[in-house]
């Protein structure tokens, strides 16, 4: 089947069930979402370098304006890309594949350790939240040297960023360039809640979850495993379920998903069976396909490069224990900032 093609920096691919908004501003790519209803997501590093797997996307809806195209996408699977080109209307297309889990599980991993853990860092996670913005009516009003503090854009692969201590904030926020500034920014403590914001030479966009730099106020940030899970099987229902107006405008994601893995007994007819998972990425094991959408669930609130890594995983076993260690890192991590806001608190009374 042929896809087109939208953009998307790794740190902001997407994972099965998961919804994002996002604002176009190039009139070629509202040309590639008018073309199909089904797109794919083309990942781009840093340098340009382009990966082979990609996500499959339903555009769900679509506004436009004089500046830009606004649109609301959902992920719907994953797929494999080859022969990407670009047509006259200057976005690229490409051939894909679907690229789902296979039958092997190669680690055992108990769910109940996954959940244990994933509840912890859940509710840690609101109570870091809490704690900074305790007080604080409107997160924008508040200076920066207040307690919110920022996270390097070399940090990717960590969830909150670098965090030791003893940095001189009016040297960090505040400084003109010179040649010491990178080294006394290793000693900064990063804690980051609320908006993003940039930075002067690299220091810029904070991670934690790739959707919304803001970090710890991301709507998902301390949701728990079963909540997120219910997102994602509502995201994914209703991708399968579209009006028949927009159905007979381009094919839905399960029509597009059996076309790319050749099942031809799959159609748009049959949006409405029991088994949407199935449909949705030609599984006819329920239990393996719930698994699979339970191992993205858990790994939701990776750092983006270990979402990258949960992504590429070719079974669930695998990005279950891979959850399960990044979680407990986290856990881990979490514990350490808590003791130090906490006694920052109880110092100044600040929060």
């Amino acid at each position: 089947m042929q896809l087109g093609l939208l953009p998307f920096p790794l740190e902001d691919l997407m994972f099965p069930g998961e919804q994002r908004d996002v604002f176009l501003f190039e009139d070629r790519f509202l040309e590639c979402l008018e073309r199909d209803r089904v797109v794919g997501g083309l990942l781009l590093g840093d340098s340009g370098e382009v990966s082979d797997i990609g996500i499959l996307l339903q555009v769900d809806e679509i506004r436009t304006d004089s500046l830009s195209v606004w649109a609301r996408l959902t992920c719907v699977g994953r797929c494999e890309l080859s022969h990407v080109r670009r047509t006259e209307s200057r976005y690229a297309i490409a051939r894909a594949t679907l690229y789902t889990d296979s039958d092997a599980e190669t680690v055992e991993v108990a769910e109940e350790d996954l959940r244990r853990i994933h509840a912890i860092t859940a509710a840690q996670r609101r109570e870091l939240l809490e704690l900074l913005s305790s007080g604080v009516e409107e997160l924008d009003d508040v200076p920066v040297a207040a307690g919110l503090i920022h996270v390097g854009a070399d940090k990717a692969d960590a969830p909150f960023g670098a965090y030791v201590t003893e940095l001189d904030e009016e040297l960090a926020f505040e400084h003109e360039e010179d040649d010491d500034y990178e080294d006394d920014l290793l000693a900064a403590e990063c804690i980051f809640v609320g908006h993003s914001w940039d930075r002067p030479q690299q220091f810029g966009t904070c991670f934690y979850h790739c959707r919304d730099h803001g970090e710890l106020d991301d709507e998902e940030s301390g949701l728990d495993l079963d909540e997120l899970l219910a997102t994602r099987k509502e995201a994914l229902w209703r991708a399968v379920t579209m009006r028949d107006g927009q159905e007979s405008r381009a094919p839905t994601a399960s029509a597009a998903a059996a076309a790319t893995a050749g099942a031809a007994g799959v159609t748009a007819g049959a949006a409405v069976a029991p088994s949407v998972l199935g449909q949705l990425w030609d599984e006819p094991d329920e239990g393996r396909a719930a698994r699979t959408l339970l191992s993205f669930a858990a790994a939701a609130t990776l750092g983006p490069l270990e979402r990258l890594e949960a992504l590429l995983m070719t079974d669930a076993s695998s990005r279950l224990q891979f959850a399960l260690e990044k979680l407990s890192e986290q856990q881990e991590t979490l514990a350490s900032m808590l003791v130090l806001v906490k006694k920052e608190a109880a110092r100044s009374g600040r929060f």
